[in-house]
């Protein structure tokens, strides 16, 4: 009968519950056999783990009231109020599915209630002083781990998980965060990356994805993320909690210089600009009479340079030409290249090209290398579960085949990444070897490499509409 179907949930919320002999096995075998004499039949079972984290304890639980909607099931059984639920919020999510009909069951085994739209006063007033009792433990624990929060602060260490390019540790029985120098290199690029001259926050999420720096779970940094990231003070040595600064006695992974140079360009930007056209030169020239960087507009086919020309100085001026532009700069590199110190100024722009390209060559290459494996064999996992989540009823067909796309395709970029790295290295090592002079170097390289150049060998300014070079 429809009214016999049951869905059961087991908690296990702590480490401590579990060695006490609350564990998600012995929950679920009281519950088979409650529902077992009751005659009920179980079309399914939620679990969550001491070790699952508040918002999967609430992604969990949403799921099984989205189920027992779904397939309007009758009875939600579990041991006791507070493997159900904790805060008054879930609370009030069961009391108005169980006030939408009369047949629906709430139970709880050992507390000996059943609670159901018409259950007698005193019925719902124990479920509610149970309800108390469970919040009260948890605002307790809350408290508690706030003392251990305090203490750990004040040691110099962060209560929370670590950050991107470090990783949990034990030292004298205590839980620390070390470097991970597996990572640590991604981070580091992440942060000189968007110092290079034209990088945004954009630009810098699609180059830590295609680097293989990603959060705990595998997934993508987004752009929040991603500003999180590059503002984390973590970076070098200080830790930002609850609106506080503290001193760390953690490694910092970054230089200072490094850390408020980043800073300091995320102060001069309000936000991300998305750019429709990667013109070659944008923020590479500014006006000299206002300060203001040259933005570049595609008109007919050819890209146009002008300030904002918000001062009188600026007006009257033409614009700048890009094709003309173009031409001004081999003439100035092509000077340069009949220089005596010619040969030292080429090394040394082949030397910072390596390093723009640490990720895809060297030591840095094997890392990445075993990173998009690693990120490989994690979205196989992810197939192997959906497959799970869809024979047991948790997602729907239309879900099912919505998520194996995505996978598919990530798998798709990611095996194509992989081919790209094995190959990439003696690639980028033969343009730099072939380049004997400081322009075929320049003409060798995409608009990324060409900005670093520029941006080493000269100050471009733009005065009175003409164009001036000056040598770094």
């Amino acid at each position: 009968m429809t009214h016999s179907k049951a869905v059961v949930l087991a908690r296990v919320s702590s480490k401590a519950q579990e060695d006490e002999g609350y564990s998600l096995d012995a929950q679920l075998k009281l519950i088979r056999s409650y529902c077992r004499d009751a005659k009920l039949n179980v079309v399914s079972e939620f679990r969550i783990s001491e070790t699952a984290s508040k918002n999967d304890k609430r992604i969990e639980f949403k799921k099984m009231v989205a189920y027992i909607n779904k397939h309007d099931i009758s009875n939600v059984v579990v041991e006791k109020t507070d493997r159900l639920t904790r805060n008054f919020k879930d609370a009030i999510i069961m009391d108005d599915w169980l006030d939408a009909n009369e047949m629906r069951r709430l139970h709880m085994i050992k507390e000996g209630l059943i609670i159901h739209k018409y259950a007698r006063s005193d019925e719902k007033m124990m479920w509610n002083i149970y309800l108390a009792i469970a919040k009260k433990h948890t605002d307790n624990l809350r408290e508690e781990a706030m003392k251990g929060w305090s203490e750990k602060l004040s040691q110099g260490w962060m209560p929370s998980g670590p950050t991107h390019g470090y990783k949990t540790a034990i030292e004298d029985g205590k839980r620390i965060h070390v470097i991970d120098q597996e990572r640590a290199f991604l981070v580091e690029r992440a942060f000189n990356f968007y110092l290079e001259p034209g990088q945004t926050i954009d630009s810098v999420c699609r180059e830590i994805v295609s680097i293989g720096l990603c959060s705990r779970k595998g997934r993508a940094l987004t752009k929040r993320a991603t500003y999180k990231m590059l503002r984390n003070k973590f970076y070098i040595g200080t830790i930002h909690f609850s609106g506080k600064d503290y001193p760390g006695a953690h490694e910092p992974l970054l230089a200072n210089e490094l850390f408020e140079a980043v800073q300091n360009k995320l102060s001069g930007v309000a936000r991300p600009i998305y750019r429709k056209h990667d013109q070659l030169y944008r923020g590479l020239l500014k006006c000299s009479s206002c300060n203001k960087t040259i933005t570049w507009q595609l008109q007919k086919g050819r890209f146009y340079g002008n300030c904002q020309r918000k001062i009188d100085e600026c007006k009257g001026h033409g614009s700048i030409r890009q094709d003309r532009l173009d031409e001004e700069v081999f003439y100035q590199i092509e000077a340069i290249d009949k220089n005596d110190k010619e040969s030292i100024i080429l090394n040394e722009l082949k030397k910072k090209l390596q390093i723009s390209k640490e990720p895809y060559v060297g030591q840095h290459r094997v890392r990445l290398i075993k990173l998009v494996n690693q990120r490989i064999r994690r979205s196989e996992q992810m197939k192997d579960n959906l497959y799970d989540d869809k024979l047991t009823g948790f997602i729907s067909d239309q879900k099912f085949e919505q998520k194996i796309k995505e996978i598919n395709d990530e798998m798709t970029n990611l095996q194509t990444r992989l081919y790209n790295l094995e190959k990439i290295e003696s690639q980028v090592n033969s343009n730099s070897e072939s380049s004997n002079t400081i322009c075929s170097l320049y003409e060798n390289e995409l608009k990324p490499g060409k900005r670093i150049i520029l941006n080493e060998l000269f100050d471009i300014t733009v005065h009175k509409g003409k164009v001036v070079f000056k040598l770094r």
